[in-house]
């Protein structure tokens, strides 16, 4: 990220102002996650387990370019209110975006999230994890501030894939944790952890379909 101190503080001023429709719960783990789903593009504050050690796991960085390009476009769709781009390139559509009645309301929400997203860079997604239904692309962990006993933050980019493998936007994470915690990152890559229920969609994935 080019600037990371602007783009916390972007987050901050964003999660702050959604905290007043979304209550945090509190947390057992002292770990906390921030969530983003790009369309609804809402904000929540909920505990996250960091993942124990796991096995290596093949990753596959020729997504990378690809997954990129889509979530590129999406920001620029974002920018210019361009809707129907938006939900082009989105898994699913929140219902303040399908009401056109509540046009208003869902551009409101568009300009309170492009500033957040707009710091990424490709470069910055260093781990990429996919198969024939899903990609995440995934940040190292990064201080918070220049302390470097301060907490530290990943960002977890997902998307789904169609049938002929076209990503689509899903959400965006923001993972937060202490210095101390040893972990190296918040997503589940090992293949035996991350599909408990075998029905092909990944934990972490399927936690941010709407139900």
């Amino acid at each position: 990220m080019t600037d990371k101190k602007w783009f916390i503080g972007a987050l901050v001023l964003a999660v702050a102002a959604f905290l007043l429709v979304r209550v945090a719960k509190p947390s057992t783990t002292g770990v906390k996650d921030t969530e983003l789903n790009l369309i609804p593009l809402e904000f929540s504050l909920e505990p996250l387990k960091i993942p124990t050690p796991q096995v290596p796991v093949a990753e596959s960085p020729e997504l990378r370019p690809v997954a990129w390009q889509v979530f590129s476009q999406y920001r620029s769709f974002l920018k210019s209110h361009d809707l129907e781009g938006v939900r082009s390139l989105s898994y699913q559509t929140s219902a303040t975006c399908l009401d056109p009645n509540q046009r208003k309301a869902c551009y409101q929400i568009m300009d309170k999230v492009t500033p957040v997203i707009e710091a990424f860079e490709e470069s910055d997604f260093t781990h990429v994890y996919a198969d024939n239904k899903q990609i995440v692309m995934i940040t190292d962990l990064f201080n918070l501030t220049e302390d470097k006993d301060s907490k530290q933050a990943q960002a977890l980019l997902f998307f789904t894939r169609t049938e002929s493998g076209e990503p689509r936007i899903l959400g965006l994470r923001y993972c937060f944790k202490n210095k101390e915690d040893t972990s190296t990152s918040c997503f589940i890559a090992d293949p035996s952890l991350r599909d408990k229920d075998k029905n092909g969609w990944w934990d972490q994935v399927e936690a941010l379909f709407y139900k």
